[in-house]
């Protein structure tokens, strides 16, 4: 077996709407995100990042470390992933973060998916091969707006920052075994470090009516996670113990409030 397999946690980010653009002979339009999309990607790896570990006796603390982040394309997918330890895969979901709204800003519509599991991703030979490739491909596939959802096979820690995912499915196409109830909470970012309109960044990206139901989901969301911007009291996360519990109560919580939007 490679050496190069290890258990890993990635983002698969897909560009919507690129196949159009080349079928209309739009090649420049394609090359100019294609190039702000690896530059993107790829200053991710080798930061110096911060974090908090939490501890066995509860207390959180913060630690430093090279960010150990890899990255890839090919066509129109880019991936960037990371060894799935704590606080890296923490940092990770805020560099994910990051690069969606950086690109958001940049005019480049984004829906992905962050999923974790063993893989071989050798540079080297350019061998990209797993099960989280595999689930945050077809996952990515199953979503039906500009945003990152966290596949069936990332589990999110009980002791995580809430603010950085929130239960949501209104954007999932069908049923499938490939998306969590969860997805990254790319809008409270958004309104906490941003200066620019979020929607009207994406109404303005909203060009081609093939696709705009995904932009229209994607202002949804938005004002959805606006509007419970302290989710974790409402499904009273300081009482779950499991993520099974979680994910339950969390599927119970986003379906008597999705209805609303």
């Amino acid at each position: 077996m490679s050496d190069n397999l290890k258990h890993i946690t990635l983002c698969l980010f897909d560009i919507l709407g690129t196949s159009k653009l080349i079928e209309e002979k739009q090649l420049s339009i394609v090359d100019k995100l294609y190039d702000e999309m690896i530059e993107l990607t790829s200053r991710q790896s080798g930061q110096v990042c911060f974090g908090v570990e939490c501890l066995k006796d509860g207390r959180l603390v913060p630690v430093g470390f090279v960010g150990d982040i890899g990255s890839a394309w090919f066509s129109d997918t880019f991936i960037m992933w990371t060894a799935s330890q704590q606080p890296r895969v923490h940092v990770f979901v805020h560099n994910c973060i990051n690069v969606f709204c950086k690109a958001l800003e940049y005019g480049i519509p984004l829906r992905g998916t962050i999923s974790s599991g063993e893989a071989i991703m050798d540079k080297e030979k350019l061998k990209w091969i797993g099960e989280p490739i595999v689930e945050a491909a077809r996952g990515e596939s199953y979503q039906k707006w500009l945003g990152l959802s966290f596949g069936a096979s990332f589990r999110l820690g009980l002791n995580w920052d809430a603010k950085l995912f929130i239960p949501y499915t209104a954007h999932i196409k069908a049923a499938n075994t490939y998306l969590s109830p969860f997805v990254v909470d790319w809008a409270r970012y958004w309104r906490e470090n941003k200066q620019n309109d979020a929607l009207a960044s994406i109404a303005k990206m909203d060009t081609n009516p093939a696709f705009s139901a995904y932009y229209k989901e994607a202002i949804k969301f938005y004002k959805f996670s606006e509007d419970n911007s302290q989710w974790w009291i409402d499904v009273n996360l300081s009482g779950i113990h499991s993520y099974g519990e979680l994910e339950k109560t969390a599927i119970e919580w986003c379906h008597s409030y999705i209805a609303i939007y």
